[in-house]
């Protein structure tokens, strides 16, 4: 693990509001150059702290509106399998290997509830999952993608 300092730190929080900001903007927020705030970064990235800049997307503007977490429960010998076939599925945009009663926890947005339960059904399918468990998300009260630093 690398030692973040208060500038790492600072560096981190405004990148993760605005990715896009430019270094001399960057540098002039934070009262350092442009060249500490290259090496900063670099050495964040180089870390595996910053793993790339991307675009934070709302889903619902994109028509997808149902969500759902999904809790699938495996046979042993066959769970590798099952989360590797589970990768490849549309709609499946977050697998989690967990532990307890249920071994996988995946994370789908679809367009309706509908599309919803055909990917479902599909998981269902799969050969290897034993029970499937669908929590609908009703509204969403907090969702938060940032990481406090």
């Amino acid at each position: 693990m690398v030692e973040l300092d208060d500038l790492d730190k600072k560096i981190i929080a405004i990148l993760q509001t605005d990715g896009r900001i430019p270094f001399s903007r960057l540098a002039q927020a934070l009262h350092v150059s442009e060249s500490t705030i290259y090496l900063r970064i670099k050495k964040l990235r180089e870390a595996g702290i910053l793993k790339g800049f991307s675009a934070i997307i709302d889903y619902r503007a994109l028509g997808k509106n149902s969500l759902a977490y999904v809790l699938v429960k495996t046979s042993p010998r066959q769970h590798q399998r099952v989360l590797k076939v589970l990768s490849n599925i549309d709609n499946i945009y977050e697998i989690y290997d967990v532990t307890g009663e249920y071994q996988v926890l995946l994370r789908i947005l679809a367009e309706n509830r509908v599309k919803l339960g055909e990917i479902v059904n599909r998981v269902r399918r799969v050969n290897g999952v034993r029970e499937v468990y669908v929590l609908y998300v009703l509204n969403v009260v907090k969702e938060e993608r940032a990481v406090r630093v």
